[in-house]
């Protein structure tokens, strides 16, 4: 009897669950998601940056896209995913216990100055908000790289980012707009790719120098300390911040 209760229960739960074929579009300009037709668009100014929302009346989205990164309680323990999402890498964090907590998605759109990031306080629907996360589609997303998300590739990690990234890492040599000990950190990575930044700074045996790198060295009389204890995720997230 008890295992029947809870079959009806699913069966219950899965009926009132839309599928995602019959999910809506909601068009917010700079991009576009899809969710259930339940969820209805908020609107609101940002400070500094474009922000907005959508809620369900159970869970509310917020989010936000402008030039800085938003900080969510910089060092605390979260189950973290680097995924990527219609073409464009993105970090995804959710509480780590069973508790509703703060489920957000950080990412920078190719071909963009701009960083976006969004979340929710206080998540009943995990699951149905990750599902949102992955329609998330901008100018030049690319719909085909879009991967499942398995709960595989969430780790317990301490969350840092990109502004305190870089400036444990970074500040004493470097500034993100001007010239220090070293080269402006935005000016080099517009030079350089992603892949290539990450191998440099982990691992430079793995490349060669070029005339590019040579000639920076030779202008600043200094080399760059390397960093094998970084991930690409976190390197990537110091890139976003000082572009």
């Amino acid at each position: 009897m008890k295992y029947y209760c809870i079959l009806c229960l699913l069966l219950v739960a899965s009926c009132t669950t839309p599928k995602e074929d019959t999910w809506q579009t909601l068009d917010f300009g700079a991009f576009q998601l899809k969710a259930p037709p339940d969820w209805k668009i908020m609107e609101f100014e940002g400070v500094d940056s474009y922000g907005g929302g959508l809620t369900n009346n159970v869970d509310s989205l917020t989010f936000d896209y402008g030039e800085y990164d938003v900080d969510f309680e910089t060092g605390a323990n979260r189950r973290v995913a680097e995924d990527t999402v219609n073409g464009v890498p993105a970090t995804i964090m959710i509480p780590v216990g069973d508790t509703p907590g703060i489920v957000s998605m950080h990412l920078r759109p190719r071909h963009d100055k701009n960083q976006f990031t969004i979340w929710g306080h206080h998540v009943q629907q995990q699951e149905l908000i990750l599902k949102i996360y992955k329609t998330i589609v901008f100018k030049h997303s690319d719909t085909t790289v879009n991967p499942p998300l398995t709960a595989d590739r969430f780790i317990i990690s301490t969350y840092i980012t990109g502004k305190t990234l870089f400036q444990m890492n970074c500040a004493g040599c470097h500034a993100p707009l001007k010239e220090l000990t070293g080269p402006p950190l935005a000016t080099v990575f517009k030079s350089r790719d992603q892949q290539w930044v990450c191998q440099f700074l982990r691992n430079r045996n793995s490349i060669l120098k070029d005339s590019l790198q040579v000639a920076y060295e030779k202008e600043y009389q200094v080399q760059c300390t390397r960093f094998p204890d970084l991930s690409c995720a976190e390197i990537r997230r110091i890139m976003d911040y000082a572009h």
